[in-house]
């Protein structure tokens, strides 16, 4: 039906509307029609488009621009909220699959599962290098952990270290508190107070679960919602997957800062020298540079560990302000004793 105008009415096939008396509203999907209707018509109405309108005389015209002008507000509006709508979505998606997925995730999986998924990382690490049994040095090592494990605020995990016989010059933690420490890095460490420095920065990966939320966001969506929705036996077959890289995932910046910053406060608290954890990390720098120059034999740890005199002056204000009065060693001698399990 095409409605035209005829003198003082509009004419749709059989049906004449005279234009006096003639009342207008919006209607039908997102109001994107004009609904013509008449009180001498009862029950029936004559659906236009907006630009009817403009064929109808200008006396009738003027009575009917409110109405248009109403339609177009309406549809103006509709198309906000849309673009407001796409942008929350869009929004929303970012912050699941940028973090936020992975934090319900997280928050989700128990500590004992973390440590079944530890357990399952470190024996591939265990079958690439020979583990060190001499007492005396892993016992040195232990005693280290052991001091600052007992100035921890809160303990949720049951933490061990052991050493790797390689010349590589590298330590790193897994989900649920297993450490390794390779013999190359005892030997390089000038001081316990420096394997001190380096332990308390992997132990602090391990509490802020660094490591299982690289193992979470690597697994993928699937395995996210199985965790979520309380599926474990599901979330950890796919985690497990991801368990033998636990120990090459290279953490964020920010992560690196906070183990960095939690790790020397934790080291001062259990009476070490928090200045250890300059030297240390300052032989990192020196040996990488900030240009990523010639790595050397520290090129396992600098992959994971970023090198920068940044973080050597970031470490050095830090211990400044955090030394204890009267740092405390070991009962041994550790220059002694730290190549005694060199491969």
């Amino acid at each position: 039906m095409t409605p035209t105008v005829d003198g003082e009415t509009i004419v749709a096939d059989d049906l004449v509307i005279p234009f006096e008396g003639l009342d207008a509203r919006l209607g039908g999907y997102e109001d994107s029609f004009i609904i013509l209707s008449h009180p001498t018509l009862e029950k029936v109405e004559l659906w236009v488009k907006s630009d009817f309108v403009d064929a109808l005389p200008e006396s009738l015209r003027e009575g009917l621009v409110a109405v248009r002008t109403t339609q177009k507000k309406k549809t103006a509006s509709r198309a906000r909220w849309r673009w407001g709508a796409l942008v929350a979505f869009l929004a929303v998606t970012v912050w699941l699959f940028t973090g936020g997925l992975a934090n319900m995730a997280l928050k989700a999986i128990p500590y004992s599962l973390e440590e079944e998924l530890g357990d399952q990382a470190a024996e591939q690490f265990t079958s690439q290098a020979p583990e060190c049994q001499n007492e005396v040095l892993t016992g040195a090592v232990t005693e280290i952990m052991d001091r600052l494990v007992k100035r921890m605020d809160e303990v949720n995990y049951e933490y061990r270290v052991r050493v790797l016989m390689s010349d590589e010059i590298n330590a790193f933690a897994l989900p649920g508190g297993e450490m390794f420490f390779y013999s190359g890095l005892l030997q390089e460490a000038d001081s316990e107070h420096e394997v001190a420095a380096v332990m308390g920065h992997e132990i602090n990966h391990v509490v802020q679960r660094h490591g299982l939320r690289g193992m979470v966001q690597k697994a993928g969506v699937s395995a996210l919602f199985a965790l979520i929705l309380g599926d474990a036996s599901q979330g950890l077959q796919v985690l497990g997957a991801y368990a033998a890289q636990a120990g090459g995932l290279k953490h964020g910046r920010d992560q690196e800062r906070e183990a960095d910053t939690l790790g020397v406060a934790l080291m001062a608290r259990a009476e070490f020298d928090p200045q250890g954890a300059v030297a240390f990390f300052g032989k990192l720098a020196e040996a990488t540079g900030d240009d990523g120059g010639t790595m050397g034999r520290l090129a396992a740890m600098a992959s994971t560990h970023p090198a920068s005199t940044e973080r050597q002056e970031r470490l050095g204000e830090l211990a400044g302000t955090l030394a204890p009065a009267a740092p405390r060693g070991l009962d041994t001698e550790w220059l002694k004793i730290r190549s005694l399990c060199s491969p």
